[in-house]
């Protein structure tokens, strides 16, 4: 029975280091978090979901173009997240700790 409990502790220290090496980490990002890294601004007109997990800078560029090429208010011209850091989200703990990572250095509005 004690081996049993040191098993599973032992597969999931295992499974929670593997999804977080960044060449495996796409796999777990695009199997459970296809749709989760969402960005809008303030009045929601650009909306934009980030299906590969890592087009941050992409994103960046669009909304920088969405801005230039229509008249927005003040208030629309900040690009928030509309995905919140969970830290039961195991397989997302390397970008939550990574400092050239910038999609959680965006402002955070609820959806």
């Amino acid at each position: 029975m004690k081996k049993k409990y040191v098993l599973i502790i032992i597969l999931t220290g295992i499974t929670i280091i593997l999804s977080n090496i960044p060449s495996l980490s796409y796999i777990f990002d695009y199997a459970l978090d296809e749709k989760h890294y969402r960005y809008s601004n303030d009045s929601g007109n650009f909306d934009v979901t980030d299906r590969s997990g890592n087009n941050i800078i992409g994103i960046k560029e669009s909304f920088k173009e969405y801005v230039k090429s229509k008249k927005v208010q003040e208030a629309d011209t900040v690009l928030y997240r509309t995905f919140w850091k969970n830290p039961i989200a195991f397989w997302r703990w390397h970008t939550y700790f990574n400092t050239k990572d910038d999609r959680y250095k965006l402002p955070y509005k609820k959806s």
